[in-house]
């Protein structure tokens, strides 16, 4: 079983993930409708193992969204979606979650990125408002950046790739078979149960300058979002 998706090496390669057209386990945390979390970003884009982007549909049948795998086969219909994972501190709940980050969202923080030059010197308000596609997501900085004592959340940050892998064999476990009800939305748990399919195909256009001292891990991570 392989995942399909992408450790994000650096800030160019998530850049360019961006642009593309969209195509028992620990659960995924997804902020749910017209809810706003403030985090802390555990990693800056580029940093080894602290962002993946991946792919993913909605599986009308078990009613949850399911990773993409390398040889998955998907009928013209399905809409495939640009996510991007990674570690936070949900400032809250005190806990560190595995947050699913939405395409046009990641575009938002992308900006304050090349603006502030680090994702990790400051809290962020991470909003949702709307429903299906009438969603719409955004990323606000505090307005200044103070420290705040990550290191003893550092434990309890997840393996990324693993995490996904481990969504995929928990959904092969529990698969609904054909004497099964197939719409039982008890038949696999999930965290965001309300949350509905939201367009993430809408790009926006980001502009920076380039730096040709920026580490090669940012720039292939911006290459994910430009790419068509």
């Amino acid at each position: 079983m392989a995942i399909k998706a992408n450790a994000i090496t650096s800030a160019d390669r998530l850049r360019a993930s961006l642009s593309k057209k969209n195509q028992g386990a620990r659960f995924l945390t997804r902020q749910k409708a017209d809810q706003k979390k403030v985090v802390r970003f555990l990693d800056e884009p580029g940093d080894e193992g602290g962002w993946v982007d991946f792919r993913e549909y909605f599986d009308e049948d078990l009613n949850r969204y399911v990773p993409v795998e390398d040889d998955t086969v998907l009928d013209a219909e399905t809409k495939v979606y640009v996510r991007y994972l990674t570690n936070v501190v949900d400032i809250f709940e005190n806990r560190v979650d595995p947050l699913v980050i939405p395409k046009t969202q990641m575009e938002r923080l992308m900006k304050w990125y090349d603006r502030n030059k680090t994702l990790t010197d400051r809290d962020y308000e991470l909003t949702r408002e709307g429903m299906g596609f009438n969603t719409t997501y955004d990323a606000m900085p505090a307005d200044d950046k103070f420290p705040r004592d990550v290191e003893r959340f550092v434990g309890q940050k997840s393996n990324l790739i693993d995490l996904l892998n481990a969504q995929l064999e928990e959904i092969d476990t529990n698969r609904p078979t054909a004497s099964s009800t197939a719409k039982d939305s008890d038949t696999i748990p999930f965290n965001n149960a309300g949350s509905s399919r939201e367009d993430s195909s809408q790009t926006v256009q980001t502009t920076r300058n380039d730096d040709a001292n920026e580490p090669e891990q940012i720039r292939s991570l911006r290459k994910t979002l430009v790419k068509r």
